[in-house]
């Protein structure tokens, strides 16, 4: 083999070797851009199932309506006393313990609710 074909043969060694590595990271960068965006989905997904299983079912556990029913049948209502709710802020907790308390607070004292629409 004479230099020059010697030469030939490293330089396309050297550019076979070049475009495979190439190749294969074009390749890799697109299969794990595809995990990547799968995974994103999957705990998009898994948060909205969360959310949505968080507002369905109250944190302290089922609605008792036993409790509401005998605290309005022993309380003397007061005619004109009027509680209003204002808006809660913060979280979803949070709102809906403001309110609850609102509606207890009026319950209580015999009064009703009036509420903004």
């Amino acid at each position: 083999m004479t230099p020059a074909q010697h030469i030939a043969m490293r330089i396309s060694l050297v550019f076979s070797l070049i475009a495979t590595t190439f190749y294969l990271l074009r390749y890799r960068k697109n299969e794990v851009s595809q995990v990547l965006f799968t995974l994103q989905h999957e705990q998009l997904n898994q948060k909205e199932a969360f959310v949505e299983n968080a507002l369905k079912s109250p944190i302290e556990g089922p609605f008792n309506k036993r409790a509401i029913y005998d605290l309005c049948a022993n309380t003397t209502w007061t005619p004109g006393l009027v509680f209003k709710c204002d808006p809660p802020q913060g979280g979803v907790g949070n709102v809906e313990n403001v309110f609850l308390n609102c509606v207890r607070y009026a319950m209580e004292a015999g009064g009703m609710i009036l509420r903004d629409i």
